[in-house]
């Protein structure tokens, strides 16, 4: 009824049955959780990989040619050969600590406790609840057990992800790990989208040459791990609630990984996220009316 008080035994009863909805969900054994073990090997994968050894060389003879090494003489030689490997080393250990900052930290039980929190909140937005099609969500769940998944969503809100990882949980899907931009990586906010599975990147790799090299890489070595990844390939959200042009680059990425048989295979999944109404309505109108974008903080985010 509306404007009815529940009764202390209704709130109950409701959060009973989100604890039993979100952690009651028995976690596939084909859809495994990377450990850290599995994330050091994958850093060490990335940093040693092929791709960015190039990007590496690449680097250095960049330097070379700008006159960062000496030349001429036995005296300059050994100075030329110690400085170009102190800067061979530089770029493997700034190699590592992209991968540390972009990394994501999956963590099944954070993953869970974030999902019920979803659970309660997503009703005073949604009341009809989250519509699936069981028919699709059920050809997803056979094909994950056999190959790992690229789901492409389309974009539309900040909603979209924490929505999509919601109903991979409760439909016993594997968790993506979701490329999120790096405005995203705030306090508190970047802490736990990190643990329910985003990795966070630049805006734009362009003149950073490893940088991209280091983003490619990694997202070829969570598939060939096994893990489902997640990238919004249209970049932005949609302030129109039309479908914007997709960028290639992510795709493109993969394709070339499996073509080179760096990768055996992937399955893209497409996905649409319709809504009835889109939290960020009122700062869309904004925008589309001419006022700048809001830049992303805790307090506009919650």
């Amino acid at each position: 009824v509306p404007g009815k008080r529940r009764s202390w035994y209704d709130w109950a009863t409701s959060f009973a049955a989100d604890i039993t909805r979100v952690f009651g969900v028995p976690h596939d054994e084909h859809h495994s959780v990377p450990t850290r073990v599995d994330r050091l090997h994958i850093k060490e994968c990335v940093v040693n990989s092929e791709r960015v050894r190039v990007a590496i060389q690449h680097a250095l003879h960049e330097s070379r040619g700008n006159g960062s090494s000496g030349g001429g003489g036995s005296g300059h030689g050994s100075s030329s050969v110690r400085t170009r490997d102190e800067r061979q080393r530089m770029l493997l250990k700034r190699a590592g600590k992209i991968v540390d900052n972009m990394a994501a930290a999956l963590n099944l039980p954070m993953a869970r406790v974030i999902c019920w929190v979803l659970a309660k909140t997503l009703k005073q937005f949604y009341p009809m609840g989250i519509q699936l099609d069981p028919t699709q969500v059920s050809r997803v769940r056979r094909v994950a057990r056999r190959v790992p998944l690229v789901l492409l969503p389309t974009h539309r809100s900040h909603v979209d992800y924490l929505i999509l990882g919601y109903a991979m949980l409760l439909n016993n899907l594997p968790l993506p790990h979701t490329v999120a931009g790096e405005n995203l990586n705030i306090p508190i906010v970047g802490r736990f989208l990190r643990a329910g599975g985003a990795f966070f990147i630049k805006r734009t790799f362009r003149g950073d040459a490893l940088y991209a090299a280091v983003f490619n890489e990694y997202c070829v070595q969570l598939l060939k791990h096994g893990f489902t990844t997640e990238c919004f390939i249209e970049g932005t959200r949609s302030r129109s609630g039309k479908v914007l042009p997709p960028k290639a680059g992510f795709l493109i990425n993969i394709v070339e990984a499996i073509a080179e048989r760096r990768l055996d295979d992937a399955y893209a999944v497409p996905v649409n996220i319709s809504y009835d109404r889109i939290v960020e309505h009122k700062s869309y109108i904004n925008e589309l009316s001419g006022a700048n974008k809001e830049k992303e903080t805790f307090s506009t985010l919650v």
